[in-house]
């Protein structure tokens, strides 16, 4: 029951989620809700047993696991896509026709890094700026 709890305490909404696709109700955990039969709905068992079983690209899996980050199935993807985007862009400048900017698909990971990397180089910017300037 402790595991169930602390997983629950830090991803609430996620495993609320990633339960109702599969009808379940995490009240139903909370409440000690019981069936006709006298059953547990929802037990500690049962409830861990669905988390660790659930599909890679759940909203539990994706923020417990990876923080947030794509699966590697749907990185592999992104890998495919962007690597033909790259190819179309090198056929048209090579074979002539319109110019093609290829489109890269970007994981929240990446995106969150290039996020980080622009800050700094702004705050390097501002620095230098006020070596410079003397502001």
């Amino acid at each position: 029951m402790l595991a169930a709890l602390a997983i629950v305490r830090h991803f609430p909404g996620q495993i609320e989620s990633d339960l109702l696709d599969k009808n379940l109700d995490i009240a139903d955990w909370h409440q000690g809700t019981r069936d006709e039969h006298g059953r547990l709905k929802l037990s500690s068992r049962r409830l861990l047993e669905v988390l660790e079983f659930l599909k890679p690209d759940t909203a539990f899996k994706t923020w417990a696991e990876r923080h947030g980050d794509w699966s590697t199935e749907r990185k592999m993807q992104q890998t495919i896509a962007n690597e033909i985007s790259r190819l179309r862009s090198t056929i048209q400048a090579r074979y002539g026709g319109t110019p093609y900017e290829p489109m890269l698909w970007i994981s929240p990971s990446e995106r969150v890094e290039q996020q980080t990397q622009n800050e700094v180089s702004l705050e390097a910017e501002e620095m230098l700026g006020d070596r410079l300037f003397g502001w």
